[in-house]
């Protein structure tokens, strides 16, 4: 009894850490994941900066030549005022030319605020594009460095497998059957010591009939608790 219950905490211990490869071998592609959705956040804020940028600096030139144009034909108007001998009419220019003055000025103080705008956009992308160039490194280190640690855990777990199997060939069907059953029952812990009259699995204390046959330790016991298979542990 004694040499199946070596075997089954030899297979305990190849299991649990398939299983911890497995979960580790799990986790790879969320983590590169999350790296790069971080590197993708930071490329989108800043190609809507660039892409408002363009459009802020074609709006400002486009603004630009509207006041020019407009300048132009004040100065155009004003000449005209010295040719007008009807006082009617020299007024009507007058408002004129005092009108569009508004508008321009209206557009210049437009511009200047685009100005302002963009100058901080420059800023910010002066700032944004070391971090994307950082996060970017940041991702390639880190997609480099996963892909090496999933190969070396599937190479481990190829290589645990293979032990398992072996170990699996000593082990009586039956015996293996139970344990894989509780196994999966109990997240991968289906043997546990019992000590000082408790089950270490569940922590519940063990009727002593049922601790004293497991002292005995001459034949497979399950705990009544938890079902987990229990074996003597001194303490």
């Amino acid at each position: 009894m004694q040499e199946k219950l070596e075997l089954l905490k030899r297979l305990q211990e190849i299991d649990l850490r398939i299983r911890k490869i497995s979960i580790n071998i799990d986790e790879y592609p969320r983590k590169i994941a999350e790296v790069e959705e971080k590197l993708s956040q930071k490329r989108i804020v800043c190609e809507q900066r660039k892409k408002t940028l363009e459009e802020l600096e074609r709006d400002r030139k486009k603004k630009e030549d509207n006041l020019r144009f407009e300048e132009e034909r004040v100065k155009q108007w004003e000449a005209r005022l010295k040719e007008i001998k009807n006082n009617r009419d020299y007024q009507a220019l007058l408002r004129e030319i005092a009108a569009a003055k508004r508008d321009n000025s209206l557009m210049e103080e437009e511009i200047l605020k685009e100005l302002e705008e963009i100058e901080e956009i420059k800023k910010e992308l002066e700032q944004d594009e070391p971090e994307y160039r950082h996060l970017e490194e940041e991702f390639n280190n880190t997609n480099s460095e996963l892909k090496d640690k999933f190969a070396q855990d599937e190479k481990e777990l190829g290589e645990q497998a293979q032990i398992r199997e072996k170990i699996a060939r000593d082990i009586s069907t039956d015996l293996l059957k139970k344990y894989d059953l509780i196994r999966k029952q109990r997240a991968g812990l289906a043997l546990v010591p019992a000590k000082n009259s408790a089950c270490q699995g569940c922590n519940m204390d063990l009727p002593p009939q049922v601790y004293n046959e497991v002292r005995r330790n001459k034949e497979i016991i399950l705990c009544p608790n938890c079902q987990r298979i229990i074996y003597w542990e001194e303490g």
